[in-house]
C-alpha cells in the first residue's frame, strides 16, 4: 500500500508544464550565477530541496551532493523532521558545509556527502 502524499506529488509532478520545465531548467544550468539562483529555478510544485539536489549532484558532483537527515544531522548537529530538513534554505547552508570538507580532504562533494550517509546509516 503506498502513501498517499506521494500519489499527490507524482501527480504534481506530471502536471509541470514540459515547456516551463525546459525554461527553467535552461535557467538553472546556464544563466545561475548562485548556488540559490540554481535551487529556486528548479523548484516545482510536488518537487522539493532533496529531489533538487539529487538533480544538482547529477548535474555536477564535484560541486553538490545528495541532502538527506545523515548530511543535516552531521553538518547542523541537529534532529529534525523531514518536512522541517528538505528545505532548499537548509539544503543553501549545507553546501558551503559539505564544500569545506570537500577542500579540506581533497574529495568532490558528492564523495564527503556519500561517506557522511554511510557513517550515519551505519549507526542507526
Amino acid at each position: 500500500m503506498g502513501l498517499p502524499w506521494k500519489n499527490d506529488r507524482l501527480n504534481d509532478v506530471e502536471n509541470i508544464d514540459d515547456n516551463e520545465l525546459r525554461k527553467q531548467s535552461n535557467i538553472a544550468f546556464t544563466q545561475a550565477e548562485t548556488d540559490s539562483e540554481r535551487i529556486n529555478a528548479l523548484k516545482f510544485y510536488g518537487i522539493g530541496a532533496g529531489t533538487i539536489s539529487v538533480i544538482l549532484t547529477f548535474y555536477n558532483p564535484k560541486e553538490y551532493g545528495v541532502f538527506d537527515r545523515h548530511v543535516w544531522r552531521e553538518l547542523s548537529g541537529k534532529e529534525s523532521r523531514r518536512e522541517y530538513l528538505w528545505t532548499t534554505e537548509n539544503y543553501v547552508k549545507v553546501l558551503p558545509e559539505l564544500r569545506k570538507m570537500a577542500n579540506q580532504y581533497g574529495f568532490d562533494v558528492r564523495t564527503v556527502e556519500k561517506a557522511i550517509f554511510e557513517k550515519k546509516r551505519d549507526k542507526t
